[in-house]
């Protein structure tokens, strides 16, 4: 896969995408504190543009809504990874508010001083309505400094946002909760998840808790979810 990546100062960045050789790009990686708003419409021109990571440090949801008004049907038509590192969950959600997405996997990271069950809550119901249900198949989401020395304990109705999506394959979250659910409430996410093949939840050193599940529910999460 072709690879664009991009290192230089913000106000260069127009200089490079406006190579002719940028339309045959698949992948584009920006790290920068600033997202331009002509930077962004440049990019979302980019018709074979495939993979976009992006650093969003220390930038306003109200700038990313301003975009809006220069976004259309065609913006990021062929997009399917989507990385995003930033400080707030506004800030992803004003981002995917951008366009209606067909993308097919998220990672998200939040660089967030408190994680609370509303934050992550927010976090997931962004994700369940403005991601296509049926396309999405994998979610990654991290966060990372965080002074909480508790991660909210998630139960069965965490997840209810996230199980809308039925080829969801992999699902990967660190230090976003701690895991309190049993047998019952593994095989109804086994069931939700049928494809699933990556299932992931790393918790926090010191808040560790230790879910309700035993060999049994293993074995229905196995038989429901045979590739995982």
């Amino acid at each position: 896969m072709p690879l664009l990546k991009f290192t230089l100062q913000p106000s260069l960045y127009m200089i490079t995408l406006r190579l002719s050789h940028i339309a045959l790009q698949t992948h584009v990686d920006l790290h920068t504190v600033h997202v331009s708003e002509e930077l962004m419409q440049s990019i979302s021109t980019l018709s074979s543009l495939q993979s976009l990571g992006l650093i969003l440090d220390d930038i306003a949801p109200d700038s990313i809504q301003l975009w809006r008004w220069h976004c259309n049907s065609h913006t990021f038509p062929s997009l399917q990874d989507l990385s995003l590192r930033t400080y707030s969950v506004q800030t992803v959600a004003s981002f995917l508010k951008l366009k209606s997405w067909l993308l097919r996997r998220v990672m998200i990271t939040l660089e967030i001083l408190t994680f609370d069950a509303g934050t992550r809550e927010q976090l997931f119901w962004v994700l369940h309505d403005q991601c296509d249900r049926h396309l999405l198949e994998k979610i990654v989401i991290s966060a990372e400094k965080s002074d909480t020395e508790d991660r909210p304990v998630a139960d069965y109705q965490t997840f209810i946002p996230l199980m809308a999506f039925r080829n969801l394959t992999h699902l990967t979250l660190y230090s976003v909760m701690s895991l309190a659910i049993d047998d019952d409430a593994l095989e109804r996410l086994a069931l939700a998840w049928p494809r699933l093949q990556h299932f992931r939840i790393v918790q926090q050193l010191g808040s560790y808790i230790w879910p309700n599940i035993t060999l049994l529910g293993l074995a229905l999460l196995l038989k429901h979810c045979p590739d995982l």
